[in-house]
């Protein structure tokens, strides 16, 4: 049993998402804060500047045939070759900006966020509905991305003959490392909604990440283990996650994998582990009991070896490996987590899992990735009945 410690806090060492390598433009205006990728700008100069980078005439404007505020519907309206989003300032103890004009004694508009059809075309490369059509109920076509009934994921569709559709859920992945059945057939009736609006989508998130950094809500994760006498050992630490949701953030995907599924029960808000929060994890390890070690010698016998228990009992270490590594009953009745635990604490050697499975015959590995009939639990049960041990089934992976 091991027993991990995951504490997450604010990071107070963050720079402004403003400075990366984004897609879209941010210009804002503000007579407090600097905010958006230039500072020192008016109403009129944002305008000007979006109006110049999308290819509206500003000569009248400039003439002074064309008020700031016919040039800011002409900026407002303008859908031909570019994404302009409205942003608002929300005041009001801590400042927030979101997407669209809000208007109130403590927010309303500051600026805006764009960027032209053609560069997001560029950077983001999905089809052009998938760009810009906001109709998730259109007619799919080969290449593009669809949720299907009952998943909530966006696959690919591959292939498509009249109204049978294949739909790769594994897209992304080589094909070494698709797995077969997230490759599925359906009838078109099943697709729930074609992807669209990702342009638009795209820009929500760089304002959505820029809120998190001006709220404040970018956060660090140190994780450590506890040994038996509950000192702490650093296992990994990492700054720079912007949001609070933790599955949405990223700290989720870097913790390993024995935790996740207990951390993504618990809770998926950062502010919850502010204190630390303790997680006791099953390392897949049966102990092995003197009563299962002189069952398994007796359940050998079969193999016509002598003096098994001697064997095992004197480390050797050659006779034992060998006897694991066959066709024998113990193998059918133990999962691969107990018979790597039995080899570690006979030898005293630590071994890879990914090692062990090597060293194993096709059949034992099919046993350990549950197989046929093989079921783990049903397995570590049928063990301890077999050793006499009546203790409580634990998940043994």
């Amino acid at each position: 049993m091991k027993k991990y410690k995951l504490e997450i806090s604010r990071d107070d060492f963050t720079e402004s998402p403003r400075n990366w390598d984004n897609i879209g433009t941010m210009l804002c205006t503000h007579r407090r804060y600097n905010l958006g990728d230039e500072e020192r700008l008016s109403s009129s100069d944002i305008l000007v500047r979006i109006a110049d980078d999308v290819g509206i005439d500003t000569e009248p404007f400039h003439n002074g045939d064309m008020s700031e505020e016919d040039l800011y519907k002409q900026v407002m309206e303008h859908t031909e070759n570019a994404v302009i989003l409205p942003l608002s300032l929300h005041d009001h103890s801590g400042i927030s900006m979101s997407v669209g004009v809000q208007r109130g004694w403590d927010s309303g508009q500051v600026g805006f966020i764009y960027a032209t059809k053609e560069h997001l075309r560029e950077e983001l490369g999905h089809s052009e509905n998938e760009l810009f059509s906001s109709d998730k109920n259109r007619e799919p076509v080969v290449g593009e991305h669809v949720k299907i009934a009952g998943n909530e994921n966006f696959g690919k569709i591959v292939s498509m003959d009249g109204n049978s559709v294949v739909v790769d859920f594994d897209y992304r992945k080589s094909e070494a490392y698709k797995n077969p059945d997230n490759k599925v057939t359906i009838d078109k009736s099943l697709i729930s909604e074609v992807m669209s609006e990702m342009a638009k989508a795209h820009l929500e998130g760089e304002v959505e990440t820029y809120t998190n950094y001006l709220e404040g809500n970018v956060y660090e994760y140190t994780l450590q283990e506890l040994d038996e006498d509950g000192d702490e050992i650093d296992m990994d630490s990492c700054g720079g996650f912007y949001g609070d949701n933790i599955k949405e953030n990223g700290i989720l995907e870097n913790l390993p994998k024995e935790i996740r599924d207990q951390v993504e029960k618990y809770s998926l808000d950062a502010d919850d582990y502010s204190g630390g929060v303790e997680f006791d994890v099953d390392d897949g390890v049966l102990e092995i009991t003197p009563a299962i070690k002189a069952k398994m010698c007796e359940m050998l016998v079969e193999e016509d070896v002598t003096n098994i228990s001697d064997a095992v009992n004197s480390g050797d270490t050659e006779l034992l490996h060998s006897i694991l590594s066959g066709e024998t009953q113990i193998y059918k009745d133990m999962n691969i987590g107990e018979l790597r635990g039995c080899y570690e604490q006979v030898f005293g050697e630590k071994v890879e899992e990914s090692a062990w499975v090597k060293e194993f015959s096709g059949s034992v590995a099919e046993i350990a990735a549950g197989a046929g009939d093989a079921d783990k639990d049903a397995v570590a049960a049928n063990v301890r009945e077999l050793s006499g041990d009546k203790s409580t089934n634990r998940d043994l992976v």
